[in-house]
């Protein structure tokens, strides 16, 4: 998830025009669907992820 979110951080921040004032470059097309990029996947992921392991209450500590 934190990769996911730095790097549309990193498209806010540095992308033209300016600094902090750029947008998200979105290239994966699904027909039908949506427009969206890896980063955005990544974040999905990593929610689906958390929601799923909490939802089973899976222990990490637990060996």
């Amino acid at each position: 998830m934190m990769g996911g979110a730095a790097g549309n951080l990193s498209d806010r921040v540095f992308r033209a025009p300016a600094n902090f004032q750029g947008g998200v470059v979105d290239f994966i097309a699904v027909e039908k669907f949506a427009v969206f990029n890896v980063a955005d996947i990544a974040i999905t992921l990593a929610a689906i992820g958390i929601f799923l392991l909490t939802l089973f209450k899976v222990d990490e500590k637990a060996k």
